[in-house]
């Protein structure tokens, strides 16, 4: 209803939290699925230091199982 979009860069990881019960979301994809190129970071990694603004009460199957950040692991150096 209120016409709001956010563009998320090509290969920029991404996740959201809903506030509210009755939400939609409609993803427009760059190509095809291709669950090959499929990766994920664990919403619940302590060393992402997402302040999620409310409890996470619903996670997926996929989303739990993403791998913790390794603790040796700097960031990508540009």
């Amino acid at each position: 209803d209120n016409g709001r979009a956010l563009l998320i860069p090509e290969g920029f990881a991404h996740g959201f939290q809903t506030l509210t019960d009755d939400v939609e979301l409609l993803y427009c994809h760059s190509a095809s699925h291709n669950p090959a190129a499929e990766a994920g970071l664990n919403p619940q990694d302590a060393r992402l230091n997402i302040a999620w603004p409310v409890a996470i009460t619903e996670l997926s199957t996929k989303d739990a199982s993403h791998p913790l950040i390794a603790t040796e692991y700097e960031g990508v150096r540009l």
